[in-house]
């Protein structure tokens, strides 16, 4: 083919081609009786230089440790659901820099997710618990066993029931919740409170076992018709139909009808 001028015009690279016979790295654009064979430049043993590259970064340089008096204090004040799972993320990938320490006013936890089960009679208490300190020395974790009885905020120190106050750079509380109206005249003496938890269950089947022996069919009120405490009146009604004595639940609350917030199907089966 005839080649354009453009193409004619082009310097000679590795690998491009010219119209007439074939020309090689080295040698000239002239006439094949004219041409000079030089010899090759010798290989350079440098290697190439990366250019940058979006997609490569190069190795990230290894982090200092932090000497012991250095490090910071993070303390996890309880043994809830969210301090359980920051453990569980601390066991993955450990804090760098920071020293944990766990408050715990009893060495385990329970998962409340699994309470109305327990108080239904399905499950014994063993299967509630999380064992938290297997958990936290997993981890690297400190364990204080007292119970947390007051954070100074100006001096960063949490103060300790029976024991010395233990300073922290970064606190965190989960302590779980009580119920409002606990200190009204009777509560205490008559009624369980559902909160906290912990003591919730411990006295609950003490409780639910007292009506089995019962000569008449037991009546029990659950003061408050949420969701939480229909789930309850449920589970405490399927525990004494368990035991062969079916009690006589009661749902109190200022609400009519329950669950209006919810669909009105729902409303009606309960």
């Amino acid at each position: 083919f005839r080649p354009s001028p453009v193409r004619r015009a082009l310097p000679l690279v590795r690998g491009s081609f010219a119209a007439t016979s074939p020309t090689y790295v080295g040698e000239s654009m002239a006439p094949e009786s004219s041409a000079v064979r030089t010899p090759r430049a010798p290989k350079s043993r440098v290697g190439p230089v990366r250019r940058a590259d979006p997609f490569f970064s190069p190795p990230t340089p290894k982090r200092a440790v932090r000497p012991p008096s250095a490090r910071r204090e993070l303390v996890l004040v309880g043994g809830g659901h969210a301090h359980v799972v920051a453990l569980r993320t601390f066991a993955m990938r450990r804090p760098v820099g920071a020293r944990v320490t766990v408050v715990l006013d009893r060495p385990d936890a329970l998962y409340s997710g699994l309470v109305p089960a327990f108080v239904a009679g399905e499950i014994d208490r063993s299967q509630l618990s999380i064992d938290v300190v297997p958990l936290a020395r997993r981890v690297g974790a400190g364990v204080v066993l007292a119970r947390a009885t007051a954070i100074d905020p100006v001096e960063r120190r949490v103060h300790l029931e029976g024991r010395p106050s233990i300073p922290y750079d970064v606190c965190s509380l989960d302590v779980g919740s009580a119920v409002r109206g606990a200190d009204a005249p009777g509560v205490a003496q008559f009624a369980l409170a559902t909160r906290p938890i912990a003591q919730f269950v411990d006295r609950v089947d003490a409780a639910l076992r007292t009506l089995a022996g019962s000569p008449s069919s037991p009546r029990v009120v659950v003061v408050g018709a949420g969701a939480a405490g229909i789930e309850l009146a449920f589970t405490v009604l399927a525990r004494s139909v368990r035991q062969g004595q079916p009690a006589d639940v009661c749902l109190l609350d200022s609400a009519s009808p329950p669950l209006s917030a919810h669909p009105p199907g729902l409303a009606g089966a309960v």
